[in-house]
């Protein structure tokens, strides 16, 4: 390998209620506007999904529009694939508004739930 493009990996895991996650983080140093930069990448290998996350996805997105929201009884926190439809779903029930029965699959990424 030339000067500058050398690549580390490395394993880290997290712990959340119990749950584990397996981080994937790869290290490296290419040479840009600063030597003094580290570029590193990290990949989980899987998801937490957690009721309060989509809770705060869903009353966060939807702020002063939302009356509330029909979900599967998602677990306090359970494990899941990243990037794949769950078998829970959600649906947003805006104010002034009856439910319409059309609830959406929760999924996770590594950037956190999304409905």
């Amino acid at each position: 390998m030339s000067q500058g493009s050398e690549r580390y990996a490395a394993a880290c895991t997290t712990t959340f209620d119990g749950l584990k996650v397996v981080w994937k983080v790869t290290i490296g140093k290419k040479f840009g506007w600063s030597d003094n930069v580290v570029e590193f990448d990290e990949v989980p290998d899987k998801g937490i999904l957690t009721s309060d996350g989509v809770a705060r996805l869903l009353y966060g997105n939807y702020r002063d529009s939302i009356d509330h929201a029909r979900c599967d009884d998602i677990p306090k926190a359970v494990l899941v694939p990243l990037n794949v439809k769950t078998k829970y779903s959600c649906e947003v029930v805006f104010k002034g508004r009856t439910p319409g029965g059309l609830a959406e699959p929760v999924r996770v990424t590594d950037a956190g739930p999304r409905v």
